[in-house]
């Protein structure tokens, strides 16, 4: 049941339509020689690759607030993972001291990452409003 979800999600990640065109490279058009093999389907000789900004920003904002976005969808996940991990460690721990404090470790830390990522969301907002941008 596990195993299929997961090949789900995975299989899910992969069709989307941003997962293998993150930066796309494109080919300016060739100098008339045809180029690129038999085919003649390459650039040419002296043609340009542009690459897409995959960010989409012009401005330091942008970019900061694309990548806690991006950290916070990762994040997600993780902390579930890791607060589930915790929880096993310490359901396992059949009393022993050192390996329930491992569990809580686990837990808190997940706890603590999220925080972080959460409160990197909430200055970038506050600097945002006060320089009004």
């Amino acid at each position: 049941m596990m195993k299929t979800m997961l090949m789900r999600i995975f299989l899910f990640g992969l069709s989307s339509p941003g997962f293998l065109g993150v930066v796309h490279a494109q080919t300016g058009g060739g100098n008339g020689t045809g180029g690129g093999g038999p085919t003649g389907g390459g650039p040419g000789i002296g043609s340009a690759i542009n690459l897409i900004n995959p960010l989409a920003c012009g401005n330091a904002v942008c970019v900061v607030e694309a990548i806690l976005a991006a950290a916070f969808w990762i994040s997600v996940p993780i902390v579930s993972i890791m607060v589930l991990w915790g929880g096993f460690q310490i359901a396992i721990a059949a009393g022993d001291p050192e390996k329930f404090s491992t569990g809580r470790k686990t837990i808190i830390y997940a706890a603590v990452g999220f925080l972080v990522i959460l409160l990197a969301q909430g200055a970038v907002s506050i600097i945002r409003s006060i320089l009004g941008a």
